[in-house]
């Protein structure tokens, strides 16, 4: 498993959970160079879920109550007794399973951009936007079982995220969206770098499937379980998970803060240092406060 560590285990530690289709080092540009602005004396772990990154290749479909166990097996392998968990988009998911399933291990939650798996208005949003990626993702098939590598990254890049990202093809940008697109393809490449390009299919299958009344039922209880000091963050230009999701999630917590932020997307401050530290330093006001 890939795993980056910063500073020593013996501080309190912080546990970053990634989002959908990155590494560890989606927090590598902005978020952990952010919060080490504002605190240095926790240690921080990052990680590559199974089919990321460094880690083994993922056996059968995606299951986030999976990924959240093996989470906890995570901090049993570093003698990780208790960790503050942050998480982003995906990543938010995770860290809220893992602080409803294990009270016990979790000392605080906080997630940006947190979608809901029973908020309908949400997933509908969610649906749409991987629908589409998966959709793009078909063409690569003959490439499936390869590895996404530093020699193949552009294709896939280029056929499976610029649709979804300026809603045309690539042929179709004009000369200031290939600019950007240039920007933010070499931005992501690090973080993006490792799993098979079968497991894109395998996630963005995930998302969109339905999920059943049981299961949603099942689910809300679990969030209306957790009990640890939370920090919901949203940006109100979100376009891939519905605000609502979050406010739904603060509804059920009684421990929850909710905190909306003007003007900032889902993606954009992983990239941005002035849009990231927006949400770093209110994270490290809620870490504070705990002390």
């Amino acid at each position: 498993m890939g795993v980056k560590i910063t500073g020593e285990l013996t501080k309190p530690t912080i546990m970053f959970c990634n989002g959908s289709i990155f590494n560890y080092r989606q927090f590598d540009p902005v978020y952990v160079p952010q919060l080490r602005k504002y605190i240095d004396d926790y240690a921080i772990v990052q990680y590559d879920y199974i089919g990321y990154g460094q880690s083994s290749d993922l056996e059968g479909d995606f299951n986030f109550v999976t990924i959240a166990d093996q989470h906890i097996a995570l901090m049993d392998a570093l003698g990780i007794d208790q960790a503050h968990l942050f998480g982003l988009s995906k990543g938010s998911v995770i860290a809220h399973l893992v602080a409803a399933g294990y009270h016990d291990r979790v000392l605080s939650l906080a997630g940006y951009g947190n979608p809901n798996l029973a908020n309908d208005a949400s997933r509908e949003m969610t649906t749409a936007d991987f629908s589409t990626r998966l959709q793009h993702t078909k063409a690569l098939t003959g490439i499936y079982k390869d590895h996404i590598t530093k020699k193949n990254y552009k294709l896939v890049y280029d056929t499976v995220f610029v649709p979804s990202t300026f809603g045309k093809q690539l042929s179709e940008l004009n000369l200031i969206e290939k600019l950007k697109n240039t920007w933010i393809r070499r931005q992501l490449k690090p973080m993006t770098l490792g799993p098979k390009i079968e497991i894109m299919d395998k996630l963005f299958t995930y998302y969109i499937n339905p999920i059943t009344e049981d299961e949603r039922q099942r689910y809300i209880t679990a969030m209306k379980e957790i009990s640890v000091p939370t920090l919901l963050m949203h940006g109100t230009k979100d376009r891939t998970v519905d605000i609502s999701s979050s406010k739904l999630l603060a509804s059920w917590n009684q421990e929850a803060e909710l905190e909306i932020f003007k003007g900032l997307s889902h993606s954009q401050p992983t990239l941005i240092p002035w849009e990231g530290k927006k949400i770093m330093r209110r994270y490290a006001s809620f870490l504070r406060d705990l002390a």
